[in-house]
């Protein structure tokens, strides 16, 4: 009989290497060679999936935005949103570190996402619950935009390092995180009970949101004191 065909286009490629070699011992492909074919295949793949993740984050805003909005659509069906989003959040950084896939790309696209996915719901939640809720949210975005300005004044003096995310700007962030969840669960005036809960750790976030934002000042301030600057 003679041997299978390989065809690059098939899904099974490395079936078919095996059925040809336990046929035809002569023709089975040597371990040397596959290796670094399939280990580069692999590599490749994994570059692209936290950044992947990252960008599907971007993309259901709009969507979390319009369900948030469409009283036909299932209630809980923003915070489900949310909480997909929250999910690949944790999953992308940690698919990066594990499979050592770092790129230029990811650094700049996944705080961005977070911020426009965080800042999206404080404003919709904002609408939609008042002053209770504005109020938390003026403080965590003038934060936001503080800090995102201070870490690019720092890295253009190579000094990115000095103000990397720090503990403090973690548990801030995993905080708010659980506030909003707990937020969109109850606006929709179905689980009400959640309400004070998620508004207490909205301002426990906004507390953390300026403890962790003057750490970064002060490590900051050196290079920004007049002196440094060459203003006598």
């Amino acid at each position: 009989p003679a041997p299978l065909t390989l065809c690059r286009s098939s899904p099974v490629p490395t079936l078919i290497m095996r059925l040809n070699s336990l046929a035809f011992p002569a023709l089975a492909p040597s371990p040397r060679i596959l290796g670094p074919t399939l280990e580069a295949g692999a590599a490749s793949w994994r570059d692209g999936v936290p950044n992947a993740l990252t960008a599907a984050r971007v993309a259901a805003i709009p969507v979390l935005v319009a369900t948030f909005y469409n009283r036909r659509s299932s209630p809980w069906l923003p915070a489900s949103i949310f909480a997909a989003c929250a999910a690949t959040d944790f999953l992308d950084g940690y698919l990066a570190r594990r499979w050592a896939v770092h790129s230029d790309l990811g650094a700049f696209l996944d705080p961005v996402a977070d911020k426009l996915l965080v800042c999206s719901c404080l404003v919709l939640l904002a609408g939609a619950l008042g002053a209770a809720v504005a109020v938390p949210t003026a403080v965590i975005v003038c934060r936001e935009v503080t800090i995102s300005a201070l870490r690019e004044w720092m890295g253009a003096r190579g000094h990115s390092a000095a103000v990397a995310v720090g503990w403090w700007g973690k548990l801030k962030t995993a905080t708010q995180m659980v506030a909003l969840l707990l937020l969109l669960l109850a606006c929709p005036g179905k689980l009400t009970a959640l309400q004070p809960w998620g508004l207490g750790l909205l301002y426990a976030a906004a507390v953390l949101a300026c403890t962790s934002a003057s750490g970064y000042v002060a490590t900051a301030w050196p290079l920004m004191a007049p002196k440094s600057l060459g203003i006598s």
